[in-house]
């Protein structure tokens, strides 16, 4: 035998021996007084068990026999349809999305190419037109 599992061979026979030994049963008015407490103390864990076991049973859900017993696959609702008007200016481009009750000003780079579109209450305003020259026409 290995030197090792003589030495968890002899631990094991060590722990054995060491174990307390049964209880002596005791006469008179402490053992009766004793076997009173241990008998209400069984009876009291042996009906939490029932109580808990019929919490168990009560609360498990039937078996579905039947497909006709399965309530119904909850449906998500279909899309509200919105309406989409498109603004252009006199060059006939887009420059204003109506979606709804929601406006978006459509910002296009220098070349003409939409760059982003922003909601049009937060939109900044256009650049203002050129002052008219005054001595131009005399």
């Amino acid at each position: 035998m290995n030197s090792k599992l003589s030495l968890i061979a002899r631990q094991v026979e060590r722990r054995e021996q060491q174990q307390a030994p049964a209880p002596v049963e005791t006469s008179g008015i402490g053992g009766a007084i004793e076997a009173v407490i241990e008998r209400m103390v069984e009876e009291r864990v042996a009906a939490a068990l029932a109580e808990q076991r019929r919490q168990l049973e009560f609360n498990k859900p039937k078996p579905v026999t039947d497909y006709r017993d399965l309530p119904p696959i909850p449906r998500t609702r279909a899309p509200k349809s919105m309406e989409c008007q498109l603004y252009r200016d006199e060059l006939r481009r887009v420059n204003r999305i109506s979606i709804g009750t929601m406006e978006f000003v459509v910002q296009r780079n220098e070349v003409g190419q939409v760059v982003r579109m922003v909601p049009a209450d937060i939109a900044p305003l256009p650049p203002a037109a050129p002052p008219a020259d005054i001595n131009r026409g005399a």
